[in-house]
């Protein structure tokens, strides 16, 4: 790899790929580590719930085709 024939797009690539890792490397070891089990089970449900308390308006209406002519 010769870094002084690289192009923009190349930096670019590259500087997107190591962001990436980087983000996806904090990501899995915030998830995966045993002492945040607890904060992220605490989670788990909360769009059921959300669901229960906030109902969605249009639920009851039956969905209406949109026939093209």
């Amino acid at each position: 790899m010769d870094i002084h024939n690289m192009a923009l797009a190349d930096w670019v690539g590259v500087t997107v790929t190591v962001i990436t890792f980087f983000a996806l490397t904090i990501a899995y070891s915030k998830v995966f580590h045993p002492k945040n089990k607890e904060s992220l089970e605490a989670h788990r449900y909360h769009l059921i719930d959300h669901d229960r308390e906030v109902p969605y308006w249009g639920r009851e209406k039956k969905p209406t085709r949109i026939r093209h002519k």
